[in-house]
C-alpha cells in the first residue's frame, strides 16, 4: 500500500520579490486590506490571502507579526472612517495611492497590482468599488 505523500504548501505568487523593509510590507498589507473592505464587508477569502502574503515576507527582525496586523487594522479604520472627511471616494482613491506608491519600488508597484487583483479575485466577485480601486491604481502605474 502506497503512503500518500504529504502536499507541502507553497507560498502563492504574491510577489515576484520579497519586500526588504517593514514600511514596504506595511504598505502593500494595507492596500490589499483597502481592496479587501472597499466594497464594505472583508470576506475570510480576503483575509486569508493577506496573511498568507505576510507570513510569506515577514522577517523576525519585523516584530511581533500581530502587533503588525493589528497597526493596519487601525490605520485601516483611521483611513475608511476619518472624521471630517467629506472627500469624493475617487479623489480619496487619488490621494491614497499618491501617498503610497513613493514608498514601493518598481517590482513591488507591480507586485502590489497583482496583489490587490487577487485580493479583489478570491471571493469570486468583482465589485464595482473593487474594480475602481484596481483601475486607479492602474492609472497611477501608467
Amino acid at each position: 500500500m502506497k503512503i500518500p505523500k504529504k502536499r507541502i504548501h507553497h507560498p502563492p505568487p504574491l510577489a515576484t520579490v520579497k519586500v526588504e523593509t517593514l514600511d514596504e510590507l506595511e504598505a502593500m498589507t494595507f492596500a490589499a486590506m483597502v481592496m479587501a473592505a472597499v466594497d464594505e464587508y472583508i470576506d475570510v477569502e480576503e483575509m486569508s490571502l493577506i496573511n498568507e502574503f505576510v507570513q510569506y515576507h515577514w522577517h523576525p527582525s519585523f516584530g511581533d507579526v500581530s502587533y503588525f496586523m493589528l497597526e493596519v487594522d487601525r490605520k485601516l479604520a483611521d483611513f475608511l472612517f476619518p472624521e471630517g472627511n467629506d472627500l469624493d471616494f475617487k479623489i480619496y482613491q487619488e490621494k491614497f495611492f499618491k501617498e503610497l506608491l513613493p514608498r514601493l519600488n518598481h517590482q513591488h508597484q507591480r507586485d502590489l497590482f497583482t496583489l490587490m487583483q487577487l485580493v479583489m479575485d478570491v471571493d469570486g466577485i468583482q465589485e464595482p468599488s473593487e474594480i475602481s480601486l484596481l483601475k486607479t491604481l492602474s492609472d497611477h502605474l501608467g
